[in-house]
């Protein structure tokens, strides 16, 4: 199984995950945090950026310096980058910041790790003038309708399932999940957030999403493992000689 998106290093330090994992940072202090703690482990990938809700800390020294960090072998992606209506951020210093660190994964390559929250109409317009299509990536904690995934999807994004499908309440993200493509979908816990619903380990949370899911589109467990690792893998943009624990 293959959590893309889980923020081990806020969880304790003897927690050693027998999958590979996608840890994203928020804070520009997690970028150092983050490459030290996990440099001996290999089924550990990152994903350096900074969140929406840090974008008052945005400046050019910290692009500089975030450039420099994503050249860095343990780095896959760049993230969790995005919008957020809920926060107190200005939506305009969102914006730029967003774009900001869009162009620098085109400038390196790699896939963008997003987070967006009631704002996905712009977020959509923001991708496409920024020609994001060239990097793609992976859309997490996936929360609005069929039509905007099929619109990230043409952009090259995959979206990320985690523990909202097991809210029995959430019928738009078991639509989205039933009727989206399978090479859309990976699995997603997002640990230690949200708290307040699902068990605690995460290694259970990530099974008990893939057997959702498996209930949902009429698929077995194993087959929607296998898929969602394998469109993991592509997404992120892992060599085809890249090996983990599985």
């Amino acid at each position: 199984m293959f959590d893309t998106h889980i923020h081990l290093h806020l969880l304790p330090q003897q927690l050693k995950m027998s999958g590979p994992v996608l840890v994203p940072a928020v804070t520009q202090e997690d970028w150092h945090l983050m490459l030290a703690q996990f440099a001996d482990q290999p089924n550990v990938l990152l994903a350096l950026g900074l969140h929406p809700q840090q974008v008052d800390c945005w400046c050019e020294t910290c692009r500089q310096q975030l450039k420099r960090l994503l050249h860095h072998p343990q780095v896959v992606a760049i993230g969790e980058v995005g919008l957020d209506a809920a926060l107190e951020s200005s939506g305009e210093n969102q914006e730029i910041v967003l774009r900001q660190q869009i162009r620098l994964a085109l400038e390196v390559g790699k896939p963008l790790i997003l987070h967006c929250v009631k704002r996905y109409g712009r977020l959509l317009e923001i991708l496409q003038q920024e020609s994001a299509a060239t990097v793609g990536g992976i859309v997490h904690g996936y929360s609005a309708s069929v039509e905007v995934a099929l619109a990230l999807h043409k952009l090259g994004f995959g979206i990320g399932v985690g523990r909202l499908i097991l809210n029995d309440k959430a019928r738009h993200v078991a639509e989205a999940v039933t009727q989206l493509p399978a090479e859309m979908l990976v699995l997603e816990t997002d640990a230690p957030w949200p708290q307040h619903y699902g068990p605690q380990d995460w290694t259970a949370v990530l099974t008990h999403i893939g057997q959702k899911i498996a209930q949902l589109r009429n698929e077995s467990e194993q087959d929607v493992l296998n898929t969602t690792q394998d469109n993991a893998r592509r997404l992120l943009k892992l060599s085809a000689g890249w090996k983990s624990e599985v």
